[in-house]
């Protein structure tokens, strides 16, 4: 079986549009329910349904973590790629200077990885 990529990033939250017209049957309702999009304009996913339920505000929260999946995604192969980095390098005698220039470098790209995932999955919170 091979391997389906995951729709590619960043994710973006669309919000739910609310019906605004004079039907009071249909207060409450959506046009179009909350969604996830993919940077290629394909859904990841819906929240909700047309019938009123999945508002932005009751899952927003929710919203930002998976939105923020790709981050992560990205910020945990940038630890890895640091840990790899690490690993081969020599356990005993000096570091020369290009070495640790990369070592440095890739610590520097984890930790900026990391945090941009987590203001995202935290709605800046972080």
């Amino acid at each position: 079986m091979s391997k389906k990529a995951h729709t590619p990033g960043p994710w973006v939250i669309i919000p739910a549009e609310e019906y605004c017209g004079d039907d009071p049957d249909l207060d409450g309702a959506f046009m179009r329910p909350a969604s996830i999009e993919g940077s290629d304009g394909n859904p990841v996913c819906t929240f909700g349904s047309e019938d009123g339920s999945g508002t932005l505000f009751e899952n927003e929260a929710d919203y930002a973590l998976i939105a923020a999946a790709p981050d992560m995604l990205e910020a945990l192969m940038a630890w890895k790629k640091y840990d790899i980095l690490l690993r081969s390098l020599p356990l005993q005698g000096p570091l020369y200077g290009g070495e640790m220039v990369e070592v440095d470098k890739a610590y520097d790209a984890c930790v900026v990885a990391t945090d941009a995932a987590l203001s995202k999955a935290t709605g800046g919170a972080s």
